[in-house]
């Protein structure tokens, strides 16, 4: 567990944490790429927090643990927040969401066509997902294990796609499109059809979090500010190149 403490000046008028409060702990898991992850790819969730607080004037203590850890400390009372979590139904009542930051669909990527259904992409050839996620499930109970080929990292799919071997990668939009330019490929070269599924994902907080509509007020200001002078688009930019940028940071898919 890496835990690495900020801290930041207080802005006038900006959000203050009780006198008898350390600083707001920020919890994150350094493997959930390209959102969340350690200091030399910190992934483009975290970069926007960390503007956000620091436009808030907020301190805090950055806490990178394993996922489940991280959101069974926030749901045991811990007085924090945590990065990039999907707001379900299952966790609605479990925390306050304090800021929306981007939308994440979970598309059927390919260099050849846009595939709106597995069952589609699955009669065309193999289709490539992250072993043990859902999505390979999901993959395998539909088409039949025999038409998925699980991998380990997204550069193993990536190199699938690239070479023919799979017609499609059942992965989250934003982490297929950072996994094909890290490979040195152009993004526009993927297509990919209607989103499987949707989720928007969250800056969300501990329900025993003091002052959390104060804070609430803070950060959705700072990234409103983040949003006007194209600050969050920089740094999608910086992810999935500057043609998707401009597109997710107006809240529109291609």
């Amino acid at each position: 567990m890496a835990v690495v403490c900020v801290l930041l000046p207080l802005l006038a008028g900006g959000f203050f944490l009780p006198a008898a409060a350390q600083d707001l702990f920020l919890y994150g898991d350094d493997h959930q790429g390209p959102f969340v992850g350690p200091d030399d790819a910190p992934g483009l969730f975290r970069e926007a927090t960390e503007e956000m607080l620091r436009r808030a004037g907020v301190p805090y203590t950055l806490i990178l643990t394993p996922w489940r850890r991280a959101q069974a400390e926030l749901k045991a009372g811990a007085g924090g927040i945590i990065m990039n979590l999907a707001r379900t139904p299952a966790r609605e009542e479990e925390f306050r969401w304090l800021v929306r930051v981007v939308s994440t669909p979970y598309v059927l990527v390919s260099r050849t066509r846009g595939y709106d259904t597995l069952s589609e992409a699955c009669a065309d050839g193999l289709v490539v997902a992250l072993a043990g996620t859902p999505r390979a499930e999901e993959a395998a109970s539909l088409c039949g294990a025999g038409q998925v080929i699980p991998v380990n990292d997204p550069q193993q799919a990536v190199r699938l796609l690239q070479s023919g071997r799979a017609v499609a990668w059942y992965e989250i939009e934003l982490r297929a499109l950072h996994a094909w330019r890290s490979a040195g490929y152009d993004p526009e070269m993927l297509k990919s059809g209607r989103p499987l599924q949707t989720f928007d994902s969250y800056l969300a907080a501990s329900l025993a979090l003091p002052e959390a509509e104060a804070l609430q007020k803070r950060l959705q200001q700072a990234f409103a500010t983040m949003q006007a002078d194209g600050t969050w688009e920089a740094i999608l930019a910086a992810y999935v190149g500057p043609v998707r940028a401009h597109t997710l940071a107006a809240g529109r898919r291609r």
